[in-house]
């Protein structure tokens, strides 16, 4: 069964300002699922677009700890269990000599975590999104905002969200139709 698809609309803002001014507008009015294409980020618009919680660091903790875990159980097993060598009387594990491979492991595996864990929360790669069907989308990455509602199909749902965007301001309006295949 073909997942639903949402129909896109896309107003572009001019400045930072109009933008922030369009977004609390757009929640009062009730729409959800905003998103924001902006040059640069704009961190009063994350409290509005509901964006305060990272799945990160928890994630690159969990991948430190288990580093760290497997350096410390790993140097355990090999010198206590596998191959022990009883060298003047000394234990057979001792925690000094531990801690440099102990300590790689840990940023290892964290650091891995970081990479792959993020390309996992981000969906990546991703090599096509509709948003890239607008001619003038381009202008996102330099100077323009661009605000997206995510809306049903219908025409009276895809009118209310164009005329929201152009009530707060928008200086140009787009409707994209995402394939099925797209988020």
């Amino acid at each position: 069964m073909a997942a639903h698809v949402k129909s896109l609309v896309l107003g572009e803002f001019h400045t930072r300002e109009d933008c922030l001014k369009a977004l609390r507008g757009l929640r009062d009015q009730g729409f959800k699922g905003l998103e924001l294409y902006s040059p640069y980020p704009v961190p009063e618009a994350y409290e509005v677009l509901g964006l305060n919680w990272s799945p990160m660091p928890p994630l690159i903790l969990a991948g430190g700890l288990t580093g760290g875990l497997t350096g410390l159980a790993m140097q355990l097993y090999l010198n206590g269990v596998d191959y022990p060598i009883n060298i003047g009387g000394k234990p057979l594990f001792s925690l000094p000599p531990s801690i440099p491979i102990t300590f790689e492991l840990t940023v290892l595996f964290g650091g891995l975590t970081a990479f792959f864990g993020l390309w996992a929360v981000l969906k990546l790669p991703r090599l096509h999104h509709p948003v890239f069907e607008v001619s003038q989308f381009g202008s996102s990455a330099i100077d323009r905002f661009w605000v997206q509602i995510p809306s049903e199909p219908a025409e009276l749902e895809l009118a209310r969200a164009k005329q929201a965007l152009q009530g707060a301001g928008a200086t140009r309006v787009e409707m994209v139709q995402p394939l099925p295949g797209d988020e």
